[in-house]
């Protein structure tokens, strides 16, 4: 929603969290809604594999939509927040 107007998205495009010792990067699954539960399922080990060998470029974290993470171990700061949309892009 941007004020009291609903946005439709063109694409759904998903990011992730994953972290490594160093940092915390957030590749995005793009075109989500068009992938089966087992594409996405590809997809995510395809890009967790991507950020473990340092492998992933500045376009495999562009253009998300919303964000999926896991915030569990965090809930004093983030109540039962797993899904959050992006109000701004990370890339440019």
């Amino acid at each position: 929603m941007a004020g009291d107007k609903i946005i439709h998205k063109k694409e759904i495009n998903v990011s992730m969290a994953a972290a490594t010792d160093e940092a915390l990067f957030v590749p995005v699954i793009h075109n989500a809604d068009e992938l089966t539960i087992k594409g996405l399922a590809k997809k995510t080990n395809e890009l967790a594999g991507k950020v473990r060998s340092g492998k992933l470029s500045g376009d495999d974290m562009k253009n998300g939509t919303f964000t999926i993470n896991n915030t569990v171990h965090l809930d004093r700061y983030y109540p039962n927040q797993l899904l959050m949309r992006h109000r701004q892009p990370f890339c440019q």
